[in-house]
């Protein structure tokens, strides 16, 4: 990674053996072992590369000889990223939010309608499908069974290109859309370095996949200039903070909704920030709070509406519970009420976005010319 911008001068290693399991238990034991720790030292000067730690000098090139700017925060040859990439496949491939998700999405289906489109018989998929027809559409980030429901309201024309990561996902999902052919095509694909055809769609949609993509800013550009003339882009998911790492003071406030509920509806007293120990991917989140921020500077808004103020909070209700008991139509009018009370306190941030977009250079191009004088 330096070397695009700096000359190295002088690298040398330093240790050899550091952090190894066992091996400093084994010097305290074996006291004529630790002579032996100068020549390791020697032994990696001139080998960096299998050194435990370096130091290394370096020289600023001329910037004439820097590479062309561009929006990438993290390239494709980072190791870290490419590292951290496999283990975001695998965890995709495995993942199965429908199973945690599926009882609270459905209890508080109409109140999230109501939030995003104004219609509890609408959700957001719905709504943008309606915007149609779309002859050419583009997925970024495989969501179980929004494919199906996606080509059940387009005409039989029309297709749609799949960007995902996970090749397990795509096998697994062509298992279950095998009945759309060859309209629905299925691209590996990591996001952060995606390049769309240039006015290729009608529409480019995702859900819950711009928060996960480091290189924001360029799948942006990328989505920009990959939709045709009067061409949609639109986007359904979280936008709170980043890696979930919520404000105390809207936990607070939320963890006073959960106390107000009834007990035997709680599965927990109290909410918290996630735990480094659970179990979030390596990208979960990680440019949330910028997903809106980017594209309203980047597109007009045709339409955006906000809510999940209290997210997490549906997720701690037992909702088989309530069901049993013929409370759930209560508790929803309760954190219906909770959410609209929350909606004037800038510290009880949105965490959940439906938006509908127009790439800017439209509205541009169609703008009449003033009159001469």
């Amino acid at each position: 990674m330096c070397r695009a911008y700096l000359e190295l001068e002088h690298a040398e290693g330093i240790s050899l053996g550091c952090r190894f399991p066992g091996w400093s238990r084994l010097l305290e034991r074996v006291a004529a072992l630790r002579g032996s720790l100068p020549l390791l030292d020697r032994l990696v000067a001139r080998r960096p590369h299998a050194a435990d730690y370096v130091i290394t000098v370096w020289r600023p090139k001329p910037r004439a000889q820097w590479p062309p700017a561009d929006e990438l925060r993290v390239r494709a040859t980072n190791p870290i990223h490419r590292r951290l990439i496999a283990d975001e496949e695998r965890y995709w491939a495995r993942a199965d939010f429908n199973a945690f998700f599926a009882r609270s999405i459905e209890a508080t289906r109409e109140m999230g309608n109501r939030a995003l489109t104004g219609r509890p018989d609408r959700d957001w998929l719905d709504d943008l499908a309606a915007r149609g027809p779309f002859g050419r559409a583009a997925l970024l980030g495989h969501e179980p069974g929004l494919e199906q429901r996606w080509m059940s309201r387009q005409p039989g024309t029309s297709t749609l290109d799949v960007y995902e990561l996970s090749p397990a996902v795509i096998t697994r999902a062509r298992s279950l859309d095998g009945s759309l052919g060859a309209r629905v095509r299925y691209l590996p694909t990591d996001l952060n370095f995606v390049r769309l055809p240039e006015a290729a769609y009608d529409v480019i949609w995702t859900t819950d996949t711009l928060h996960c993509i480091t290189n924001l800013e360029h799948v942006v550009t990328q989505i920009e200039q990959a939709l045709r003339p009067g061409g949609l882009f639109a986007l359904c998911g979280y936008v709170g903070e980043a890696r979930m790492q919520f404000d105390p003071r809207r936990l607070e406030r939320i963890n006073a909704v959960l106390a107000s509920l009834p007990e035997q509806f709680r599965l927990t007293d109290a909410l918290h920030a996630p735990e480094a120990s659970l179990e979030l991917s390596p990208f979960m989140a990680v440019r949330a709070p910028d997903v809106l921020p980017l594209v309203r500077a980047r597109f007009d808004v045709v339409h955006e509406a906000v809510g999940g103020r209290l997210f997490p909070l549906p997720l701690t209700i037992d909702w088989d519970a309530a069901a049993r008991q013929g409370a759930v139509s209560d508790l929803v009018a309760r954190l219906e009420a909770a959410e609209a009370a929350s909606a004037s306190d800038p510290v009880m941030r949105p965490c959940v976005a439906y938006g509908v977009y127009r790439p800017r250079r439209d509205v541009i191009r169609a703008r009449p010319r003033s009159a001469p004088g």
